[in-house]
């Protein structure tokens, strides 16, 4: 099977969208387009050519077309019926291909580092879109492409915007659908707990963070606790809130008066030498000099 992905920050524009009937008698007229085209089937079956590779598609089954790739209707019926959207994607999808192991790459939380509050990384996540699927419960997704079409038809107020939206939760569908489907995909009961070790440092990392009170608040042990915190995060806890506290303290740098010394102990330091130690390993600079340059618009 392949896939693409579509990165989870992904900037969708619906351009054109309908209804096709294989009674219309467009038969054999080539299409292309510069877009995506995700291609639904209501009423099958229905009978596409695309590119070398002949194809029938039935109820219930989704096709996404690739820019300018090229397809036509091989065959009239009296039945077959399918939605389609052109749409376009910034950034693109990624096409992954019929080899790709995306049972390791691709897992729901292979993008872990996004989980912690000082990560600055993004679109690094995203759905995995099967090329060609068939959907178990096809009407909730014909249902959105009538809302789409609708809304196409009917332009009001935002409807870009809606559009947009809709066409996000159909890709959503599919992919969650996917997800469902397959044993390959799974949330491991460690990264719940790692969660919660972001969310209580996240809220107590001016505090003094001391070893029991973390046990006590995740009821687990201490070394536990650090083993889960450094395989999804790729850093120990003790780095985590050292980057907490600098990321608040050049806030309060560039937005305060208040002193060095004050800064240090709002954001859990009680060593102003210290976290003048800590900043400048982390930044590269010291505050002083930190602030400085935020003052004239350097940083």
């Amino acid at each position: 099977m392949e896939y693409f992905l579509l990165p989870r920050t992904s900037s969708l524009d619906v351009r054109w969208t309908g209804v096709f009937e294989a009674r219309s008698g467009l038969v054999e007229s080539s299409h292309h387009n510069p877009h995506y085209e995700l291609i639904a089937v209501a009423e099958g079956p229905v009978y596409l050519q695309v590119g070398e590779r002949q194809m029938v598609l039935k109820s219930g089954e989704t096709l996404l077309l690739k820019p300018w790739e090229q397809h036509s209707s091989l065959k009239q019926t009296e039945s077959g019926r399918f939605f389609w959207v052109q749409f376009s994607s910034d950034p693109p999808l990624h096409e992954l291909g019929s080899s790709t192991n995306y049972s390791e790459d691709l897992n729901i939380v292979h993008a872990l580092p996004n989980e912690l509050r000082t990560s600055s990384r993004s679109d690094v996540d995203g759905l995995l879109i099967p090329r060609q699927f068939q959907l178990s419960n096809r009407y909730r997704l014909m249902t959105e492409f009538e809302r789409l079409i609708e809304e196409s038809n009917e332009p009001e107020g935002y409807y870009r915007y809606r559009m947009s939206l809709i066409l996000a939760g159909m890709l959503g569908l599919i992919a969650e659908e996917l997800r469902q489907s397959s044993n390959e995909f799974h949330i491991p009961v460690s990264f719940l707990t790692f969660r919660r070790i972001v969310n209580y440092l996240d809220e107590t990392y001016t505090q003094n963070v001391r070893k029991e009170a973390i046990e006590r608040s995740l009821e687990r042990k201490y070394e536990y606790i650090c083993q889960v915190f450094k395989k999804y995060a790729g850093i120990t806890i003790v780095t985590y809130v050292q980057q907490l506290r600098i990321q608040r303290a050049k806030y309060l740098l560039s937005n305060s008066v208040a002193s060095l010394q004050e800064i240090a102990a709002e954001v859990g330091f009680e060593d102003p030498f210290y976290f003048s130690r800590v900043f400048k390993k982390i930044e590269g600079t010291s505050p002083t000099v930190y602030r400085e340059r935020t003052e004239i618009g350097l940083e």
